[in-house]
C-alpha cells in the first residue's frame, strides 16, 4: 500500500468519479485506474463499485477511505511540523472574509503571520457569510471569517468559532438629514433610498425583511464591494447597513464623511464574528497558526476600544 494510493481513492470518493479524481490529480485515468485494481488485488476486496451513478465506494471501501483520510491527515501534520522544527513553516492558506474583519482585525493579524512564517503564501477573498461558508464548504478555502446573528444556527457542516459580537447600525452620510440623529427607527429609514450588500451576505435578507415590516424599501443599489457602497451612502442621502465593530477604523467614519447611527429596538439582536471551518477536515498547522495569531489580535482589538460583549447582557 503506498500514499499516493491513499490519495487516489480519497479524491474519487469526494469526487463521484475517476475522471474527475484524475483530472483534479493532474494524471491519466489509466494510472489511477491501474493503482486502484493494484490495491483491491492486495487488498483482496472491492473499494469502488462502477454505475451510471459513477465511481461509488463498497461498504468495506467506505471504512479503507475513512482511516486513508485520517493517514493523510497525520501525513500532513508530520510533514507540517518537520517543516516548523526546520523555522521554514511553508505552504500556503486561503481565506475569505467579511469587511468588518478585513477593516480592523485581519490586516494587523496578517502582517505579523507573515513576518513569523514569510514562506506561506496567503491567498485573501472579500465576501459575505453566506459565500464564504460557501466557499469553505466547497473546499475551495482553509478557513472563513464571517458573521452569525445570535439566534441563528449554522450549517451542521460547518464549525463555528465566535471571536466578539456586533450589532447593526446605520450608516449615513454627513449630508443626510438623519445625520444629526443619535438613534434612528426602521420607520424613519424606509424612507430613504437604501444600499444593502449583494446575496452573498446575510445582511441582505435580514435588513431587507426588517425594512418590508414598514414600508417597500427603495432599494437603489446592492454591491459586493463595501467601498464602492460607501462612496454611494457618504454623496447621497442613501442608508446603508454595518456591524458596530467596524466604527473603529472604518476611514469614512473617522473623517467624517459618514456617520453610524445606532438603530431603536425594531433591531435589538446582535451578531456573533468569528471562524468558519469544515468539520470533515482536520485544520492544517498553518491555519491554526494564523487562528492563534487572529485570537490574539481579537482580544487586543476588544481591550484598546473597550467593545462590548452584547452575549453578556
Amino acid at each position: 500500500m503506498k500514499l499516493e494510493q491513499l490519495k487516489y481513492i480519497v479524491e474519487i470518493a469526494d469526487t463521484g468519479s475517476i475522471s474527475h479524481a484524475a483530472e483534479s490529480l493532474q494524471i491519466t485515468q489509466p494510472t489511477i485506474s491501474q493503482s486502484i485494481a493494484s490495491l483491491e488485488k492486495d487488498l483482496k476486496l472491492k473499494i469502488f463499485t462502477r454505475s451510471r451513478l459513477g465511481t461509488q465506494p463498497t461498504e468495506a471501501g467506505k471504512i479503507i477511505i475513512q482511516q486513508a483520510r485520517v493517514i493523510l491527515s497525520k501525513v500532513n501534520e508530520l510533514e507540517e511540523m518537520i517543516s516548523v522544527q526546520s523555522s521554514q513553516l511553508s505552504g500556503s492558506l486561503s481565506i475569505s472574509a467579511i469587511p468588518s474583519f478585513s477593516l480592523n482585525i485581519l490586516p494587523k493579524a496578517l502582517n505579523l503571520f507573515k513576518i513569523q512564517y514569510p514562506e506561506v503564501h496567503i491567498k485573501l477573498f472579500e465576501g459575505g457569510s453566506i459565500f464564504t461558508n460557501q466557499l469553505v464548504l466547497e473546499e475551495k478555502i482553509d478557513l472563513g471569517l464571517t458573521s452569525l446573528r445570535h439566534d441563528s444556527e449554522i450549517d451542521p457542516r460547518l464549525s463555528f468559532k465566535p471571536l466578539l459580537t456586533s450589532k447593526m447600525i446605520a450608516y449615513v452620510g454627513q449630508y443626510s438629514p438623519l445625520a444629526k440623529k443619535r438613534t434612528v427607527s426602521l420607520k424613519e429609514i424606509v424612507q430613504y433610498p437604501i444600499v444593502l450588500f449583494d446575496e452573498g451576505y446575510a445582511t441582505n435578507y435580514f435588513m431587507g425583511e426588517k425594512l418590508e415590516k414598514f414600508g417597500k424599501p427603495n432599494i437603489v443599489f446592492t454591491s459586493g464591494n463595501s467601498e464602492s457602497m460607501k462612496k454611494v451612502i457618504s454623496e447621497s442621502f442613501a442608508v446603508g447597513f454595518y456591524g458596530d465593530v467596524s466604527v473603529q477604523s472604518d476611514p469614512y467614519v473617522l473623517s467624517n464623511q459618514i456617520l453610524p447611527i445606532y438603530i431603536e429596538e425594531e433591531v435589538d439582536s446582535y451578531s456573533y464574528h468569528g471562524i468558519v471551518t469544515k468539520k470533515s477536515l482536520p485544520i492544517s498547522l498553518i491555519a491554526q497558526k494564523f487562528i492563534d495569531e487572529l485570537r490574539n489580535q481579537t482580544e487586543s482589538f476588544k481591550r484598546v476600544y473597550n467593545l462590548q460583549d452584547y452575549s453578556k447582557k
